[in-house]
């Protein structure tokens, strides 16, 4: 079979597009896969479901990520047309992909039933393979996922798209507040992965901080810091908790050497899914990498923080106590998270 079609919006992608395009790419000599879109409706039906919204260029990404080895297969985004109504106008859309595609198409082998419907009454020669070798094997729908939430089908995702959903969990504070300890703890009770404060492990490297670090290090900790979420999240199973990040870094580069306008910059590109502040009412610990131990200086470093937090508006979950009192409480926010 010379050229076949797989048609989809991919909100989000899951295994059964990977068993069809797989196995469609087994049938032709080349398999057209488009990502149809069209920005405003797609948003609202992420609004309407309460789901995630990503752009149509991540949906591709996905496909182009399964595909890469796969030189007979094309990859298209072609965007819907709206109706007078504001309305997707299938037939006008079923027409702009064949007009994009631009080539004879021979076999359909998966598509939403309004384009099923409209190809099947106007592209009567195509022939329709949705119902053989198995198309159907995975019976979970884009739709279900969204509706019923993206962790009750964890299984039902690729592994490469999991990363996109993962929920990012930051832990900030003050020195010797306990992140380090409660990020470790929650990545071994949620049985997943974590981040851990880029600077510290930089000044570890390094033998110190004292008499050799430089401010010119602060940039150099935040993009670490943050190329280490990016790796990190790719393996992990819903969650991901971090230890630190670029305020904090921030905060830091202020108390020792004043504002940066690198991190200021990064600053803006910042977003969690759920802030932790620890407050600093557990026993300071000098561990030869921290500097600000008078309790004087605690209030008032702790004080400075949350003023930049809140300068950003940022809403933050204030925790407190001993440390089991704190891991209780971080857990209560992550499972209200994971609903």
């Amino acid at each position: 079979m010379k050229r076949g079609l797989i048609i989809g919006k991919y909100m989000p992608m899951h295994m059964g597009h990977v068993n069809a395009i797989l196995k469609a790419s087994y049938i032709c000599e080349e398999l057209c896969v488009v990502v149809i879109h069209q920005s405003e409706i797609d948003q609202e039906i992420c609004r309407n479901d309460r789901f995630k919204y990503l752009v149509p260029e991540i949906r591709a990404r996905w496909i182009t990520g399964l595909t890469k080895d796969m030189a007979h297969i094309n990859i298209l985004q072609v965007e819907e047309v709206l109706d007078k109504e504001g309305n997707i106008d299938f037939e006008a859309s079923t027409q702009k992909i064949f007009n994009t595609i631009g080539k004879k198409i021979d076999a359909l082998f998966h598509t939403d039933l309004n384009y099923f419907r409209i190809i099947r009454e106007n592209y009567p020669a195509i022939e329709s393979l949705l119902d053989q070798y198995d198309f159907k094997k995975f019976t979970i729908s884009s739709t279900q996922i969204r509706r019923e939430g993206v962790f009750e089908h964890w299984d039902d995702l690729p592994s490469f798209v999991r990363p996109y959903y993962v929920k990012k969990v930051v832990i900030v504070g003050t020195e010797s507040s306990g992140k380090s300890t409660l990020t470790r703890n929650l990545a071994k009770l949620y049985n997943t992965n974590y981040v851990e404060e880029y600077g510290r492990v930089l000044c570890e490297n390094m033998g110190g901080y004292d008499g050799i670090f430089t401010p010119d290090l602060f940039p150099v900790i935040a993009y670490g810091h943050k190329m280490d979420e990016f790796e990190k999240i790719r393996y992990s199973n819903k969650l991901l908790f971090v230890d630190t990040e670029i305020i904090v870094t921030q905060y830091f580069s202020e108390l020792f050497s004043g504002k940066d306008p690198i991190l200021e910059s990064m600053a803006e590109h910042n977003y969690y899914d759920l802030w932790l502040y620890l407050e600093p009412d557990v026993v300071w610990v000098a561990d030869g990498y921290r500097t600000y131990g008078r309790e004087q200086d605690r209030r008032y470093n702790n004080e400075k923080l949350k003023k930049m937090l809140d300068d950003r508006e940022i809403a933050y979950h204030t925790i407190s106590g001993s440390y089991i009192e704190r891991i209780s409480k971080a857990v209560k926010l992550i499972d209200k998270l994971l609903e």
